[in-house]
Formats: structure tokens, C-alpha cells, sequence
């Protein structure tokens, strides 16, 4: 099968502070991508999707893991602005689980808020205590996820985490004055799940032979833009290794071809190609596809171009 190793699970918070606190850096950076490396363990710590007038919300995963997300809408806007604190987590051998490390995270939370999600105010986490709804509902940011629980979120992070999220929010503190406010709102549990890496080289290259992954599926991006840019990336290592050789008759071009490719250490294909994957589907017959091959029907006429023709499914073009 194709070789593979655990990827990254990000186990981290949502926070939720006033508009006013994150004014000046939602003018500037619509969602700004804070990084820090914050001591003793210099885990990487970010911030994602940040929501100006956003809301909380409760999503619900498999086996009914009730997780904190944000959002915003275009006309309906909240006092607060609220994004997520991340913690990478890399594992290493013989530790092989990480998406499951972060589910029990996520199921030991849920179970202390009676399956819905935890809220905490950050002054007292500080102070070593619980929220309470009293409290919560006395502070200056109001949340706005309202089923949340007031309750103790570090009675189910793990201290590692904790501890980092802890230390990145103070050293926030020092970029956007005041979002360490005693009244910044943490919920919890934020997770993100990734696919195992599938190993690759340089070149994209897996341990088959031809086969290339990529995208998110692949392990090794985390959004459309990372993809796209490693889609990009795999079609010029691919088209490096394409040689098509035009040729009259008589004049050898696929044994040239085939020395090629021996030389090359790369595949050869001919027309044979298509006669083999007409004969492995029962739905195709061999001599219609031989027949049709690099010609179009005439029942399709001159002002049928051959772009539209070839983006038809095949039994169409067939007959």
C-alpha cells in the first residue's frame, strides 16, 4: 500500500473579545494569521479564521463530538470579534493515533459541559478557578454562543496545550493591547482533524511507482491556496516527464519512443493504451474504439470543434 505517517492535530480554543479590542488589527488584516512559538516547548501556536462581528457556533461531528466554531454574516453583526488559538501536535514513534488523541480530548470536555461547549473567562483561568454563570454573564463581552457552559476548560485540556494557549495570549497582549482582559471569553473544545502524510520525495513521488498525491487529502496542505499551489507545483514535475513524438509513416517513432523511455526510466504509452482500457470495460467495444480513434464522426459535422468533442463522456463520442 502507500507509505504513510500520522499528520497534525491542532487542539486549541476560540476566543471571543469586543470589537474594540481587535479594532485596529481588523481594519488592517480582515482574518490576520498570528504565529508564535511560545516557551518552554516553542510549540507552534496560531491564530484562524478570525470573525469581526462574528458569532460562537456548536457543530456536531461523528459520533455527536459537539466542537466550538466561528462565523460571520454580511449585514448581522455581534459586539465581539472572536478567532481560534491553535497548538500543533506532532507526534512522534511508536505514537500513531493523533486523531484520536484529540477526539478523547474533545469527548472528556464534552462530557464536563454535558455535551454542549465549555466557556471560560481568561482572567480565571489565571486565577485558578471555575467561571460561573453569574460571572459570565456579568462581564463586559457577552458570548455569543448562548448555550455554552460556564465551567472549567483546564480540567480537560491537556497541560501542554493549556499552558502554550496561556502564554500566546499574553504575548498577543502586546500586539492587540487588552485582548489578555481579564473578560476574553475561551471556549472549548476547538479541534482540527488532518489526514495522515502520505511520504513523498522532492518530486511528489510515492513509494508506487507513477503515483503522486496532493491536496489536503495528501496530508500536506490545509486549504484551497496550499492545494492549488501544490497542484501547480505536480504539473510541472509531471509535464517534465511527458515527451510526445509526432511521426509519418515508416519513420520508427515508436521505437524511438520506447528507447526513450527505457533511457528515461519513464513509461511509454502508444494507442495500444486505448485498446487495453476498451478491453478491461465490458461497456466498450475494442474495434469501435479502434475505429473512432484520433477521428471525429462525421455525424458530428465540421462545425462540431474538437475541444467540445473530446469533453464528452466517451460512449458519447462513440456512437
Amino acid at each position: 500500500g502507500i507509505e504513510h505517517k500520522p499528520g497534525t492535530v491542532d487542539i486549541g480554543v476560540r476566543v471571543e473579545s469586543r470589537n474594540e479590542i481587535m479594532e485596529m488589527v481588523n481594519k488592517v488584516l480582515y482574518e490576520g494569521k498570528l504565529i508564535g512559538y511560545p516557551k518552554p516547548w516553542k510549540n507552534k501556536v496560531r491564530t484562524f479564521c478570525q470573525n469581526p462581528g462574528g458569532f460562537e457556533a456548536q457543530e456536531n461531528y461523528d459520533n455527536n463530538l459537539a466542537v466550538v466554531n466561528g462565523h460571520s454574516f454580511k449585514d448581522l453583526k455581534s459586539e465581539n470579534t472572536n478567532l481560534s488559538i491553535l497548538v500543533s501536535h506532532n507526534f512522534t514513534e511508536p505514537f500513531n493515533q493523533p486523531i484520536a488523541y484529540a477526539q478523547k480530548v474533545g469527548e472528556l470536555t464534552n462530557m464536563l459541559g454535558a455535551g454542549h461547549i465549555m466557556v471560560q473567562r481568561y482572567g480565571d483561568i489565571l486565577d485558578g478557578k471555575r467561571t460561573w454563570a453569574k460571572e459570565r454573564a456579568q462581564s463586559n463581552v457577552r458570548p455569543t454562543l448562548k448555550d455554552a457552559v460556564a465551567g472549567d476548560i483546564t480540567a480537560a485540556t491537556p497541560y501542554r496545550a493549556m499552558t502554550n494557549i496561556i502564554e500566546f495570549i499574553r504575548m498577543l497582549d502586546q500586539v492587540v493591547p487588552g485582548f489578555a482582559s481579564g473578560e476574553t471569553l475561551l471556549y472549548s473544545p476547538e479541534l482540527k482533524f488532518y489526514s495522515n502524510k502520505v511520504k513523498m520525495d522532492t518530486n511528489l513521488n510515492t513509494n508506487i511507482g507513477g503515483l503522486h498525491c496532493l491536496g489536503d487529502s495528501s496530508g500536506w496542505t490545509r486549504g484551497l491556496m496550499m492545494a492549488s499551489a501544490m497542484g501547480v507545483l505536480l504539473g510541472g514535475i509531471v509535464m517534465r516527464k511527458v515527451i510526445t513524438i509526432a511521426r509519418e509513416f515508416g519513420a520508427g517513432g515508436g521505437e524511438i519512443g520506447r528507447r526513450v523511455a527505457k533511457e528515461l526510466g519513464i513509461q511509454f504509452y502508444d494507442k495500444d493504451i486505448i485498446l487495453r482500457t476498451a478491453l478491461a470495460n465490458p461497456k466498450l467495444d475494442p474495434e469501435d474504439v479502434r475505429r473512432w480513434d484520433e477521428r471525429v464522426p462525421s455525424s458530428f459535422g465540421f462545425a462540431q470543434s474538437l475541444f467540445d468533442f473530446y469533453n464528452k463522456p466517451l460512449a458519447e463520442q462513440l456512437w
